[in-house]
């Protein structure tokens, strides 16, 4: 018996279109993976940068009403004391050990509060008329980079 009417694809055309469909997933994986790593990186990035940014904006707010600041640091540690007019006697402390590494912690008398995380570097310098934030977050991204992040701020006394 003779068939006439052939319809269908045949194995050779089968086989071509498999072919061009695997070049194109090839093709929107590679795009997917450099997508993720390029985001994995940023979001690390953002993170440290959000860590500084959180950690000055506190310590501006808290410094521009300060009296006697006091600041005591070492290479490992700083405290910065100072008396706030609501909350009385304020402490901000920052170390590279413990159980309280590379956080800055805000201590009053009532409550301690972790400000930031991942501050790789804090130092603060009391000169006559402003007192200098320098300090680094780092936080470090899936493939095991670390993103740093230096922000400097100089606050004026009143």
């Amino acid at each position: 018996m003779k068939l006439t009417n052939k319809s269908g694809f045949t194995m050779t055309e089968v086989l071509i279109s498999t072919v061009i469909f695997s070049f194109i997933m090839a093709g929107l994986l590679s795009v997917l993976l450099a997508g993720n790593a390029s985001w994995t990186t940023n979001n690390a990035a953002v993170t440290a940068q959000r860590e500084a940014r959180k950690a000055i904006t506190y310590m501006t707010s808290d410094m521009r009403v300060v009296s006697g600041a006091s600041v005591s640091q070492t290479s490992d540690d700083v405290t910065l004391i100072f008396t706030h007019p609501n909350d009385g006697t304020v402490t901000y402390s920052w170390s590279t050990s413990g159980s309280d590494a590379n956080r800055i912690i805000r201590t009053t008398s009532s409550a301690a509060k972790i400000v930031a995380q991942s501050i790789t570097a804090f130092a603060v310098t009391d000169s006559t008329n402003d007192i200098t934030i320098d300090l680094i977050s780092t936080t470090q991204n899936n493939q095991g980079q670390l993103q740093p992040f230096q922000l400097v701020k100089k606050i004026a006394k009143r």
